[in-house]
């Protein structure tokens, strides 16, 4: 039985919360660690028809890049946010968020957006879908050492074999 611990632990595996920046909040933002896991929403934000939608989907999860709760404080019905956190609560529904741990992560979000921006962006072959997909040059075995004489090769006007 897949738990709430189990996907929040691969999750921090992946994305650690260490690598955050000092004003963000990730990691699990309500539930219960030893609740099972079933189904799992992934969102951007965790509205409030984001949570409707993982109670009417039968989901126990939900997993988003924004946070659930941005200020600290009470949690009551008259925010959006509280109502949401409410919600989920009432419902059994965890929420997981991985905000800034993600972007920062190797391969995360900002190495994408850097390498589909670049003038010659560089990805390894061992690297995610995402990276290999946005660059203009997927070093396929890993060697970043043939870098220069891939360049030397594109110079001279070659293709061979490195």
């Amino acid at each position: 039985m897949i738990t709430v611990g189990m996907i929040t632990e691969c999750l921090n595996s992946h994305f650690p919360p260490q690598q955050k920046e000092s004003w963000d909040r990730v990691g699990l933002n309500c539930g219960h660690l030893s609740a099972p896991v079933t189904k799992v929403l992934v969102a951007l934000d965790p509205f409030g028809d984001v949570c409707r939608e993982a109670k009417d989907w039968g989901a126990q999860m939900i997993v988003t890049h924004h946070t659930l709760l941005w200020d600290a404080g009470f949690v009551t019905d008259e925010t959006e946010q509280g109502r949401n956190a409410l919600f989920l609560i009432e419902n059994g529904i965890a929420c997981y968020n991985a905000h800034t741990n993600l972007d920062l992560a190797p391969d995360g979000v900002n190495d994408v957006l850097a390498l589909k921006e670049a003038d010659s962006g560089v990805a390894m072959g061992s690297g995610s879908p995402a990276s290999r997909s946005v660059a203009q040059l997927v070093l396929l075995d890993d060697r970043f050492a043939v870098l220069p004489r891939v360049v030397q090769f594109i110079r001279e006007g070659r293709e061979q074999e490195l």
